[in-house]
């Protein structure tokens, strides 16, 4: 059972149009509904499920209309937004990120990543937080993702976000692939620009054959030179792989509120038959039917 909440209780008879959404190239998900009630700007919403609260959403636009008003809500994710100057010195990546968000009043859950982080940001803590799971990335050959749960950030391996939502899906899905994003070559270098020294080259011979060479360059600190090897080759296993996508429409039957951007959902439908990778999700509620528009990627 839905329930959307404000600070006045339980307002989901008196709203319609209500819908939500997240994306793998967004900050965090949002929340559109309409209402009968006036809401201040600033106000926070809860979208619930059988009890348990899921988005926990500020009110950042708001219209007025003839009769009824129309919002869009961002959940704590957009507080990321916030420029800051930040120093680490050799800190394990999750004891980093956990330093970091505290100073600024977020709350975080994560995942424990051992990468030491050695630098200066001046940029705003979302940028912060994409380098250092970049940088664990390339380190451990692990995909970090993080996710706003209610009021607090939580990192985990994306390995570790499998979801087996009850979903009806039609089989008529289409598949579309790329090689626009291959990498087949990753070249690791140190220094600056006028001295840059080139530390461990990785490749795919079979692949720089068939679809020509895609090269990326990887600049490491001093501290990671002995590493070069190592992160050449994580970064070879991510990048040299044609990319797939389908975009899958579902009625949802129960769990599909666990629909949601960089997550593994299960999918048993036409040309579909594993685990794939939610690159963006959009729910909608009308008429007592929760219908979902995913886009997944292998």
């Amino acid at each position: 059972m839905f329930r959307l909440m404000s600070g006045r209780g339980e307002i989901t008879g008196r709203c319609n149009n209500i819908s939500w959404d997240s994306d793998a190239a967004a900050l965090g998900a949002q929340v559109t509904f309409d209402s009968l009630y006036d809401i201040p700007e600033g106000e926070i919403i809860s979208t619930v499920f059988d009890g348990k609260e899921d988005i926990r959403a500020i009110i950042v636009d708001k219209t007025a209309n003839r009769y009824t008003y129309s919002y869009t809500a961002l959940d704590f994710a957009h507080l990321l937004k916030n420029e800051v100057v930040k120093q680490f010195n050799a800190m394990p990546a999750s004891e980093a990120i956990a330093s970091l968000l505290s100073e600024y009043g977020v709350k975080c859950k994560c995942t424990s990543i051992p990468t030491l982080i050695t630098k200066l940001y001046k940029e705003s803590l979302s940028s912060i937080l994409e380098d250092v799971l970049k940088q664990a990335a390339a380190d451990q050959g692990v995909e970090y993702v993080k996710e706003m749960q209610a009021d607090t950030l939580v990192i985990e391996k994306l390995a570790d976000r499998k979801i087996r939502p009850d979903l009806l899906i039609g089989s008529d899905i289409s598949v579309e692939s790329s090689v626009s994003e291959m990498v087949n070559r990753v070249v690791v270098v140190s220094g600056g620009e006028k001295n840059a020294v080139v530390q461990a080259v990785a490749e795919d011979a079979a692949s720089i054959a068939r679809y020509g060479l895609r090269q990326m360059l990887h600049s490491v600190d001093d501290k990671d030179v002995s590493q070069a090897g190592n992160i050449a080759g994580n970064l070879l296993a991510q990048g040299c792989l044609v990319t797939h996508r389908a975009t899958v429409l579902a009625l949802a039957v129960s769990g599909g509120q666990t629909v949601k951007a960089n997550r593994l959902i299960s999918l048993h439908a036409g040309k579909l038959n594993g685990w794939y990778r939610i690159r963006s999700a959009s729910h909608s509620l009308a008429e007592g039917k929760h219908k979902i528009s995913m886009e997944v990627e292998w």
